[in-house]
């Protein structure tokens, strides 16, 4: 199977594998965590299963964690990029065309999966969406002072994009060429700061420091030269060095709430997730492999994926008495009518129509 540096559309394959790889630990996660956690919590007899099922659900919970900040690496590693093109290319920034492609990005499968969700809650299948929750449909929910429903929980991570999205095309054409690394790399150790000690810490588990930086640590590396020098090092012991860092760091991190733990995974991890992610440009013939295409493809659909997948994974004693979203499985055939009928066409479309850079992954 012939492996193509990039799509005909601009898109990395690269990059969309490793959005397939998040999507599919954000589902784990769920599934395990949550729709059947009480599955899990049954199988254990003796006291070493017990343990051993609670690490398991303990990795699970944070695998998720892992596929979120992987989402956010590359998106802020993408736009930073995209941007920074643009104004080297031009010497400015078109905002409003930056603003229009990601409304056409984002608001159509936005939008239907909120009516979808209206109307499986008009059929009784879910529980409907009140006005508490208007800041969490409102890209607010990660700072929403009322905690969001089930259904709308998932745009914590959403909202954080959206709000980096809202900043960044100003910020980059603002900040001196000069300023721009030492300032992002500033921002990088704030953000980590935040994390540490919990500030902005909503509803104790969204963590809006580990989230920025995450997205601070993808900007770094699209706006600094030496960053991408010592990421993309050709060496495949460094790489294997990088990945039993990154389990170490997410080890540690699940075990230990502690600031020091807490600072280095949110400051470190998102380097030695780009080290994965670049290196996996080395390995042609995993490239070229019927699994690449696979997870690729899955990485092409992971925005569908990921706002149907939240009311397919809940706990079974929230669903309605013969709802169809208690069946997880057909979270696939939902998600694939969003991605082909919403997302994909109105993405090209707006792609082609606001274009200002080879801009296909966005």
């Amino acid at each position: 199977m012939e492996q193509p540096e990039r799509y005909k559309d601009g898109r990395d394959p690269v990059l969309d594998f490793w959005r397939g790889i998040s999507i599919i630990l954000v589902i784990e996660s769920h599934l395990v965590f949550f729709r059947f956690h009480s599955f899990f919590v049954s199988l254990g007899n003796t006291a070493y299963e017990k343990n051993f099922i609670r690490a398991f659900l303990t990795v699970s919970w944070h695998a998720g964690d892992v596929g979120v900040k992987i989402f956010l690496v590359i998106s802020g590693f993408l736009i930073t990029k995209i941007l920074i093109s643009e104004l080297d290319r031009t010497g400015s920034i078109s905002i409003a065309k930056f603003y229009l492609r990601r409304f056409f990005r984002i608001i159509p499968a936005y939008a239907g999966y909120l009516l979808g969700m209206g109307l499986f809650a008009a059929l009784g299948w879910t529980a409907t969406i009140d006005r508490s929750n208007i800041s969490c449909i409102a890209f607010l929910a990660n700072a929403s002072a009322t905690p969001c429903t089930w259904n709308l929980l998932h745009l914590w991570s959403l909202s954080v994009e959206e709000q980096f999205y809202a900043v960044w095309p100003l910020f980059i054409l603002l900040l001196p060429a000069l300023r721009r690394t030492p300032t992002i790399a500033a921002l990088c150790v704030l953000f980590s700061v935040f994390s540490a000690f919990k500030i902005f810490f909503m509803h104790g588990w969204i963590d809006n420091g580990w989230a920025f930086a995450s997205i601070a640590g993808g900007a770094l590396y699209a706006a600094s030269s030496t960053v991408r020098h010592y990421v993309n090092i050709p060496s495949a012991p460094l790489t294997g060095v990088s990945a039993l860092f990154m389990g170490i760091l997410f080890l540690v991190s699940a075990k230990t709430s502690h600031a020091p733990e807490q600072f280095a995974y949110a400051l470190l991890s998102s380097f030695a997730i780009l080290r994965l992610i670049m290196a996996l440009r080395h390995i042609p013939r995993f490239l070229a492999s019927r699994a690449f295409h696979y997870m690729r493809n899955i990485g092409l659909a992971s925005y569908s994926l990921y706002l149907w997948q939240q009311p397919f994974t809940n706990n079974p004693a929230f669903y309605r008495d013969s709802s169809p979203l208690s069946m997880p499985l057909f979270l696939v055939p939902v998600a694939l009518i969003s991605y082909h009928m919403l997302e994909k066409p109105i993405h090209s479309w707006s792609s082609a129509r606001f274009r200002t850079y080879n801009n296909g992954n966005y």
